[in-house]
Order: C-alpha cells, then sequence, then structure tokens
C-alpha cells in the first residue's frame, strides 16, 4: 500500500534495460530516514524487456514502486516527463534519468535544503539542484564537476541567462509543489523538459539553491539523449557535431519564452525581455545577434554567447 509521499521521483523509461537495475537499485538504498518517497514510472512503450523488470520492482516494492499505465502511447522524453509530473500529488518531485545512479545522500540532501529554503522563502517557487559526476558505462569517474569541466556559470538565474545559456540537468533537480504548479502544462514543441522547469522559475522570480557535493553519478553512454563530453574540448565538440539538434532545442526554447512572457501571472518586469527574446528569429541576424549580445554579456562567458548566435544562423 502507498503511503502519502514527501517526494514523488519520476522515471521516464524507454528501452533502458543495460541499465535499469542500476538506477532502481540505487533509488530504493536511499538513506531517507523520515522521509516518504516514491518512485513513480512510465515506459514509454519500451521493446527490449524493460516492462518486465518495472512490473518486477513494482510488484516486489509495491510501497515504493509505481509504474504507470502508458495507454498503448508513445509520448516522446519530454511529453513522458510531463505525463509525470502532472500525475504526481506530492509536495516535491524529482526527475530520474534511466541509465544513472544516485548516491545515498542525494535525496535526503535535497529535501534538507528544499524545507530550509522554504522556511525562509514561504510562498516561493523554489528549485534545488546539484553537480553532476560524470563516469563511463561501467561507472568508473571520467571527472567529478560537470559545471567545472563544461565552463558553466550555474549561479547565473536571471531570465535572459536562462533563455540564453541554460545548463541545470532535470536529473540533479527536486521542485516544490509552487514550481510544478507554474511550470504546467509545458508548451507545445518543447524539446526539453529540465531547461524550461529552469526558465519558469527564473521568469517567476523563484528561488535556486545549489547543493554542493557528490549526489549523482551521470552516466556517460551512448544512450543518453543529452551529450557527455568528458572534458570541455569534447563537450564542445560534440555540440558542434550535433549543431542542428542543439539549434533546434535551443529555439524551442525561445518558443517556451514566448509562451511565458504571456501568461497573465508573470510579473511584470519580465516580460518585454521574455517577449524579446522568443521571437529572436524573426529578427534579422546580425539583430539577434545584437540582441544575445545585449541581453546576456554581463552574466554569460563569450564563448557562449557566439554559440548561441552560430545557431541562429
Amino acid at each position: 500500500m502507498r503511503q502519502n509521499a514527501d517526494i514523488d521521483i519520476l522515471l521516464a523509461t524507454y528501452n533502458s534495460l543495460p541499465y535499469l537495475r542500476d538506477q532502481l537499485d540505487s533509488l530504493l538504498n536511499q538513506n531517507s530516514k523520515g522521509i516518504h518517497f516514491h518512485i513513480m514510472i512510465r515506459d514509454d512503450l519500451s521493446t527490449d524487456g524493460t516492462r518486465e523488470v518495472l512490473q518486477e520492482y513494482a510488484e516486489r516494492f509495491s510501497d515504493k514502486v509505481t509504474v504507470l499505465d502508458s495507454q498503448n502511447k508513445r509520448l516522446g522524453f519530454v511529453g513522458n516527463f510531463e505525463y509525470l509530473l502532472s500525475s504526481s500529488q506530492a509536495p516535491y518531485a524529482m526527475f530520474c534519468d534511466h541509465d544513472d545512479v544516485w548516491l545515498p545522500e542525494k535525496v535526503a540532501g535535497e529535501f534538507k535544503a528544499m524545507k530550509e529554503a522554504e522556511q525562509q522563502t514561504p510562498g516561493t517557487p523554489i528549485l534545488v539542484y546539484t553537480d553532476l559526476c560524470t563516469v563511463d558505462s561501467s561507472l568508473n569517474l571520467i571527472n567529478e564537476s560537470k559545471f567545472q569541466v563544461c565552463g558553466q556559470r550555474h549561479w547565473v538565474h536571471s531570465p535572459a541567462s536562462v533563455v540564453l545559456c541554460n545548463c541545470l540537468s532535470g536529473c540533479t533537480m527536486m521542485l516544490n509543489r509552487k514550481l510544478i504548479d507554474l511550470s504546467l502544462p509545458f508548451p507545445q514543441g518543447l524539446r526539453m523538459h529540465d531547461s524550461y522547469i529552469h526558465m519558469v522559475a527564473a521568469a517567476y522570480e523563484g528561488r535556486f539553491v545549489f547543493l554542493p557535493g557528490k549526489y549523482i553519478l551521470w552516466r556517460q553512454s551512448e544512450r543518453n539523449t543529452t551529450a557527455k563530453g568528458s572534458s570541455f574540448l569534447s563537450h564542445k565538440i560534440s555540440l558542434l557535431r550535433n549543431l542542428r539538434k542543439e539549434s533546434a532545442v535551443f529555439c524551442s526554447l525561445l518558443a517556451a519564452a514566448a509562451f511565458l512572457s504571456g501568461k497573465v501571472d508573470l510579473p511584470v518586469s519580465n516580460k518585454p525581455i521574455l517577449k524579446i527574446l522568443g521571437n529572436l528569429e524573426k529578427y534579422p541576424f546580425w539583430k539577434r545577434c545584437f540582441l544575445i549580445w545585449k541581453f546576456g554579456h554581463g552574466e554569460l562567458s563569450v564563448r557562449t554567447l557566439l554559440f548561441r548566435m552560430l545557431m541562429l544562423y
């Protein structure tokens, strides 16, 4: 029998068999005394035995694991997470990828940070997040900090900077109910759910809490949809090789910014910037470059801004 959960861990799967047991076991082995969390899973019609493993865990750990009915529909990566988030009723939610491993203090650490932040700023949308330890397919350490290796300024959370360069990973996040409600439904055509959540939190002047330390092993594999470079150079090379895909993701986030700018409850001060950035594709190339530089040069690196300009060439 499922208890009322403090936290719903939202796991989206699709042909996840190679690493699924590692991830499920790491979730079930969290040091979370006094914290009631539940693992909600939706499979996107896998064909490799994933569904059988999920059913096994749901039967063995019925108080901790629920597999939602897929209703014989493929929703895609983002749609799968949106369905899970909209199905969650807990005060807090955490996104979970199928091929990572969570270290034992991840849930408790983020929950403690979240509760402290809510006491300090009640009624505010709050996003708690961590760094990532990159590992290979056998969980051997590649590097201890994705932020450091990729040169990402994770501490910058203005609406403009988040639209132009979004560096937080969904698998590191904990969202409170206020942020969950503001984020749903997702705009059509969205390519990255975590980038959108980050954008929503910034647009609504939410609070961001970075939790330092090691909390997740981010497995580098071809199966993961996110480019996982093991060094700064390899990360940038990967982005260039996948420029068309990265451009499509960036353009979907620009569209999401335009979507948010139309929200009636959005702080008035953030509407103009989101509307301008949301319509970047409509301007001549020179003006796109000017606006990217104008709104990003004080907070983002030159190379980041140049890369965003290249995406819209």
